[in-house]
């Protein structure tokens, strides 16, 4: 295990080693958008979270601490459109690791991350409890077929399930974050391809899927091989949902560059054009993967934050497990030099 953490690091600090990058230049534009902003009515966004992983701070962030661990909450959206009733978005962590969290997990990855979630804290659960049937769920849009985000892609039997062709075809092949076995049996696949679609903002594609602007699944190809971030066109403000495109407040802030992407040019370009938006359109909420603060400190009235209380019960065996083996190297996330 020693060895393997060795290991790990010296990975990392290879990886950490690229050649720097120029900030690209985004015209200051916004494509297709109106000013004053005008959103949709009768949407209504639930929020929930759905468990967490905890991971090295090194793979969350290129500059963070190889021995350091960092929670991260994982959230899962809930949409309620008024013609297209519920789209979930992200429907987020498997039920299963509520007894056991190192069933995903092996080899390199499984040394440097560990799962928690609590029984009934999955999303399917959390549904059920807040009233909203998962046989209502007719769409469920997923950023990446990886597993903090698609656990439960399998859950909603009424619903078609929304990726880019380009995370699909990566998802079959396998690798790391996928785990075939979350979304092997569906069979409502509807596969897209946003780069198809028309800019929006500063970014250069976004398909309307339900042609009244109300949710553009964005092309944020980099973090996977297709990966795709939500913009939610809200009546009170615009919500930009940026999945694995930031996983954490310091990507937003100082473009700070994730371990490990698929492409690390296509992400670098669409970072800063997610900052370049939001710098644009000041009415922009851009949430980070494992940060809906932005989203909870805005208070818009047509988001409904649904709290988890886990029942008085024994912890689950992946919350014993993450305790042990956690509780000596958890300590205050350091926060990277501007740039």
């Amino acid at each position: 295990m020693v060895l393997g953490a060795i290991a790990l690091a010296l990975a990392g600090l290879l990886l950490g080693c690229a050649r720097e990058r120029q900030v690209p230049y985004i015209a200051p534009t916004l494509a297709n958008w109106a000013r004053p902003y005008k959103g949709v009515k009768g949407l209504h966004l639930h929020v929930f979270q759905v468990g967490a992983i905890r991971q090295l701070e090194g793979l969350v962030l290129r500059q963070g601490s190889m021995i350091r661990r960092r929670d991260l909450p994982i959230f899962a959206y809930v949409l309620q459109h008024p013609t297209q009733g519920a789209v979930v978005i992200n429907p987020g962590l498997n039920r299963g690791l509520a007894d056991d969290g190192e069933r995903y997990f092996s080899g390199f990855e499984g040394l440097g991350m560990t799962a928690d979630l609590d029984t009934g804290q999955d999303l399917p659960s959390q549904m059920r409890a807040a009233g909203i049937k998962l046989e209502t769920v007719r769409w469920v849009f997923l950023s990446t077929l990886q597993f903090a985000h698609a656990g439960e892609a399998e859950a909603f039997p009424e619903a078609r399930v929304v990726v880019s062709r380009a995370e699909h075809a990566q998802a079959r092949e396998g690798g790391r974050g996928y785990v075939d076995r979350e979304f092997d049996t569906i069979q409502s696949w509807k596969l897209v391809d946003p780069s198809e679609g028309q800019p929006v903002g500063t970014f250069r594609a976004a398909l309307d899927l339900f042609g009244d602007g109300s949710c553009l699944l964005i092309d944020a190809r980099g973090p996977t091989a297709g990966h795709v971030a939500f913009l939610l066109r809200l009546p009170t403000q615009p919500v930009l949902l940026a999945g694995a495109l930031a996983p954490v407040s310091e990507s937003v802030r100082y473009a700070a560059a994730p371990r490990f992407v698929a492409d690390m040019d296509d992400w670098w370009d669409r970072i800063w054009r997610l900052k370049r938006f939001q710098y644009l359109e000041p009415a922009l909420i851009v949430v980070p993967d494992h940060d809906a603060g932005p989203l909870r400190d805005s208070k818009l009235p047509e988001v409904e934050w649904h709290d988890f209380t886990p029942a008085e019960q024994p912890a689950s065996k992946s919350r014993q497990k993450n305790a042990e083996a956690t509780a000596a190297t958890s300590t205050p996330a350091r926060t990277p030099s501007s740039r």
